[in-house]
């Protein structure tokens, strides 16, 4: 890719954009630059590098960008949603693949050898607004079940309530403390972690709380 050809592209991106990108490629030249100069690298072998390298973020910028990087929130204050003010739709990534783009500080259950299934729920007036994303996960070897919401703590949705009233409580991974509720329909999970919320049904009944709480324990060792 030409350095005309990254240009181009950058510039075809939606303005809100530009400039994160443009400080990303501005910080991987200046390394690239240092690594350079060390290296006593001939000025237009440099340039090749730079063009190479500014491609390469902008790739990686522009996945970023695809990914629900608009979870994290600018400020602390409370957003409030119902259904009504939501839309939902399919995505070609997982949890999985958000948690390597944000290195890792994202949570995941590791059934995506099953069926599998990701949406994302936007704000019905800004759909470029990601509200939280819900995977849907069967574990091939038990046959159990597992939706996931996944949002920024700030984040409250109507109905959710659910997870956080009446329920029993345990501590796990570094003392993270873990609400969970058995029921007829399924066992309800809710926990906290950096700066993220997460919500986890087991449906279809599937009430073998030590194998849920294991699955949960499971989500912080990736």
């Amino acid at each position: 890719m030409t350095e005309k050809e990254v240009h181009q592209l950058i510039e075809e991106q939606a303005p809100e954009h530009k400039k994160y990108i443009y400080e990303q490629i501005r910080e991987e030249a200046e390394r690239s630059v240092i690594e350079g100069a060390k290296a006593r690298q001939k000025r237009k072998r440099l340039s090749i590098r730079l063009c190479t390298a500014a491609a390469f973020v902008l790739v990686a910028v522009c996945l970023a960008v695809v990914l629900p990087v608009v979870l994290t929130s600018e400020n602390n204050s409370i957003n409030r949603y119902s259904s009504a003010d939501l839309i939902f739709s399919p995505v070609d990534w997982t949890l999985k693949e958000y948690s390597q783009q944000n290195g890792a500080k994202t949570l995941y259950i590791d059934w995506y050898d099953g069926k599998n299934e990701t949406l994302k729920g936007c704000e019905t007036t800004n759909r470029d607004n990601i509200v939280y994303i819900t995977e849907h996960l069967v574990d091939t070897k038990s046959g159990c079940q597992v939706l996931i919401y996944f949002m920024a703590d700030n984040i409250i949705i109507e109905g959710f309530e659910l997870y956080e009233t009446d329920m029993d409580e345990i501590t796990l991974h570094n003392n993270v403390l873990v609400k969970y509720k058995l029921n007829f329909d399924g066992t309800r999970v809710m926990f906290k972690y950096g700066g993220y919320k997460y919500y986890l049904n087991f449906v279809v009944n599937y009430t073998d709380i030590n194998f849920i709480l294991e699955t949960v324990e499971s989500m912080f060792e990736h």
